[in-house]
């Protein structure tokens, strides 16, 4: 079975794995083809621009004798691309650094399709959660931009309605979730008691998701009940990340981590 990612895709990916020293899991094994398989389009250079078989990169932390938290990472892109070293290794290596498993996402190119592709990630990882050190009860996901509509959307549509095989049949709710500079005007209607904690973070200076969604989002959740917790900077623009040059707006990092702390996610050195 094959994968396709270009040139450039695939150098970042040999780093990625260098520092990881673990695996790709091409997550529709062994399905064969994914459902609704499309020929993707290369676009260009500068990220994964093309997808055909979606597949998780594994980071582990170092001490792998106790059952860590997990975190699926999903980078964003606009459905367009994946920004896959700024939004999903870098993003990795920091919460390894944390004591926390992190599983980043390729997923194909529409928000369908991604949808498939992260509910079937998320089951994926919860199946082998022994094989990792993974605690079932302690996973998550995390999303830049895109990916972060991407993960509200597997919030909000964890029940499948299709089971290719018994990889399907696993829960497949996250339980809980970080959103970092997304739009959500199509599904904030969807939130209810049901959607897990969540973690949020914005600038009020993005100019490509505004940051008006995360405060409605945040106002769903709390008259919904969920517990959640939204961080608002002045300034920070669109893809700050783990970027160092943007001002404050990284200390979102740090209140993200302490946030796990508090709700149990992650526990206290």
């Amino acid at each position: 079975m094959k994968f396709f990612i270009d040139g450039a895709a695939l150098l970042l990916l040999t780093v990625s794995l260098a520092f990881s020293q673990n695996q790709i899991i091409q997550i529709w094994q062994p399905v064969g083809q994914p459902p609704n398989y499309l020929q993707g389009i290369e676009r260009d250079k500068s990220n994964i621009t093309v997808v055909h078989q979606p597949y998780l990169t594994v980071f582990l932390p170092m001490k792998s004798n106790t059952n860590h938290p997990a975190i699926l990472i999903f980078p964003g892109g606009g459905y367009r691309q994946i920004v896959i070293q700024k939004e999903g290794y870098k993003i990795a290596r920091w919460l390894n650094d944390n004591g926390i498993a992190a599983f980043v996402l390729a997923y194909r190119l529409s928000s369908d399709t991604a949808l498939l592709d992260a509910q079937r990630a998320l089951s994926v990882v919860r199946s082998r959660a022994r094989e990792f050190n993974v605690d079932p009860d302690r996973i998550g996901i995390m999303g830049f931009s895109a990916g972060a509509h991407l993960s509200l959307n597997v919030a909000t549509h964890y029940k499948k309605t299709i089971r290719h095989d018994d990889i399907d049949t696993v829960d497949g709710k996250p339980n809980f979730m970080v959103l970092v500079y997304g739009a959500y005007k199509d599904l904030i209607k969807q939130v209810n008691k049901e959607t897990p904690p969540a973690f949020l973070a914005h600038a009020t200076n993005d100019d490509r998701a505004p940051v008006s969604q995360s405060i409605d989002l945040f106002s769903a959740l709390r008259n919904a009940g969920v517990p959640a917790e939204m961080h608002i900077y002045e300034k920070g623009g669109h893809g700050f990340a783990l970027l160092e040059d943007r001002g404050p707006v990284i200390s979102w990092a740090q209140c993200c981590i302490d946030w796990m702390k508090v709700r149990g996610f992650v526990s206290v050195r």
